[in-house]
């Protein structure tokens, strides 16, 4: 897997590598989510991408108030 460097999402620093590497990981758990409606990986992070992180979050990590970020050593990235 690669490593994280930067945050992602709301108020993230939104790296393009990284933004990448979020899409395609939330890609491939997007059977654990009810739309299942995969990203279009663009590398940017627009109302998608935060929709799909916040509901991540809410589902499979279950944050009771999901930011809709994730952080490198966070408890969403390590999910």
């Amino acid at each position: 897997m690669n490593k994280l460097l930067g945050s992602v999402g709301k108020g993230g620093k939104n790296i393009r590598d990284d933004v990448e590497l979020i899409q395609e990981l939330l890609n491939r758990n997007i059977a654990k989510l009810p739309d299942k409606k995969k990203l279009k990986i663009d590398c940017r992070v627009g109302k998608n991408t935060i929709t799909l992180i916040e509901q991540y979050q809410k589902i499979v990590v279950k944050l009771a108030r999901p930011d809709g970020r994730v952080d490198p050593g966070g408890k969403t990235f390590k999910f």
